[in-house]
């Protein structure tokens, strides 16, 4: 079978390396990184995601799954997992008492390595017509889309849907120091009045520390938000500072439900990418 897979956030690329060898599989990517909303910045040999995302259960349930999670990573991929000792804040009802650190940046490199043909494109309409899938031209027996795509409308049998969704900007502030500025902490999703989710990591000497900045200070110049999350970091010991962007196409849950219908034709499969212990165990990743 001929597969289009749009996207390579960690879910969708973990599935695209699990279906490649009994199909052959086409990624369409439309920016330069591998991750999406978990891409990675390489600083010297150090992998550093310069947004903020956890692997974090939201049920107990959740939690014990997490275990088989786990072990599939590290057999299949030997991806290095540690358990979290450090602070961990969600706004969530559910309070995990587990919650472990993935190196997933490794991931990339086997799909590197896989031989599967990957697009650097956006993909922005498909066609669906005698059983097949077109984009641009292209002939496809299948779709693989994330909730979150950023595909505008399709028209399937001759019958032309619109995808709705919402596009935000949003903007993480992301630095690296050599000086201690902070109490060790790992993540946090109400960190302050000018960022809500934060994350913080040491290696070595150097101190990373990327936000997400909330929507009433989108606009602060960044050099004045540095300022105002008041650290007092001495610009000898400032290594980087840095606006990161990343463009979302987002669907409140009406608008997903509607997109999930999408499944009941043979061609199209959804993903549903909103947390990833769910979207792991609905994909069967982990048998």
């Amino acid at each position: 079978m001929k597969i289009a897979l749009i996207g390579t956030s960690p879910i969708m690329t973990l599935l695209a390396l699990k279906i490649y060898k009994k199909h052959e599989v086409t990624i369409f990517e439309k920016r330069k990184k591998f991750g999406g909303a978990w891409s990675f910045d390489k600083f010297r040999n150090y992998y550093i995601c310069n947004k903020t995302n956890v692997i974090g259960p939201t049920s107990k349930f959740q939690e014990k799954y997490v275990i088989s999670i786990i072990n599939y990573l590290k057999k299949k991929y030997k991806v290095k997992i540690k358990k979290n000792y450090e602070t961990y804040e969600t706004i969530a009802k559910y309070k995990p008492k587990n919650i472990y650190k993935f190196k997933l940046e490794v991931i990339y490199n086997f799909l590197k390595k896989s031989g599967i043909t990957i697009k650097k494109k956006y993909v922005k309409k498909f066609v669906i017509n005698n059983k097949q899938v077109i984009i641009d031209g292209e002939k496809f027996d299948k779709i693989i889309l994330p909730t979150y795509v950023g595909i505008n409308s399709a028209k399937i049998n001759g019958i032309k849907i619109n995808f709705e969704f919402k596009k935000i900007m949003s903007k993480h502030i992301f630095f690296i120091t050599t000086q201690k500025f902070i109490k060790s902490f790992y993540y946090d999703e109400n960190f302050n009045n000018f960022v809500d989710r934060a994350q913080y990591k040491k290696i070595n000497k150097y101190h990373f520390f990327t936000a997400r900045i909330r929507k009433k200070f989108k606009n602060t110049k960044l050099k004045k938000l540095f300022n105002l999350l008041g650290f007092n970091i001495k610009k000898k010991n400032l290594v980087d500072l840095k606006l990161v962007k990343y463009e979302n196409y987002f669907r409140n849950d009406e608008l997903i439900k509607d997109l999930l219908k999408l499944d009941k034709y043979r061609e199209i499969q959804i993903v549903d990418t909103r947390q990833f212990v769910p979207a792991f165990k609905k994909l069967r990743l982990a048998k």
